[in-house]
């Protein structure tokens, strides 16, 4: 799952991996059981929202999804979230705001699937964005959470 701090933008990130799927050459080229055409794709989801990569199990959930931070993700079940700038002007112009993000992060690991991370396979959630400001979202689990690995 796709996960930025509007849907909006979380679409831009989907449109943007479509495109690759759709035209990068040497992407089908290293992955052919990747390669997706229209007949593919009227057969299956792929939308602005969602989108089917051929898989040899039957999944309920789409293969990549999009969500904004404060969308509603009742019955989601995913092996993977990345979180790409999650925060932004509104949670630094207002603490209502960043606060209401912190809660929504702060239950977005109860969609993985394997959520316990010694487990081999486990699920992940990966955090990326730019730290602004003192207790802005990431400041508060580098200091909150200390199961997080930090790269650098």
């Amino acid at each position: 799952m796709l996960v930025t701090e509007t849907h909006t933008k979380a679409e831009t990130m989907l449109n943007f991996v479509k495109g690759q799927l759709d035209r990068n050459d040497l992407l089908r080229y290293i992955f052919p059981e990747v390669v997706i055409d229209d007949t593919w794709k009227r057969q299956n989801r792929w939308s602005n929202t969602a989108i089917d990569l051929p898989s040899k199990g039957v999944t309920r959930d789409p293969s990549i999804q999009v969500l904004g931070v404060g969308n509603a993700a009742q019955g989601i079940h995913v092996d993977h979230i990345f979180l790409d700038d999650i925060i932004g002007q509104k949670d630094m112009l207002s603490p209502i705001e960043a606060e209401n993000t912190w809660k929504w992060f702060s239950n977005v690991e109860e969609l993985l699937v394997t959520p316990d991370r010694s487990k081999p396979y486990g699920s992940n959630l990966y955090l990326i964005g730019t730290h602004y400001a003192p207790e802005d979202l990431y400041d508060r689990v580098r200091k909150n959470k200390d199961e997080y690995r930090w790269i650098k």
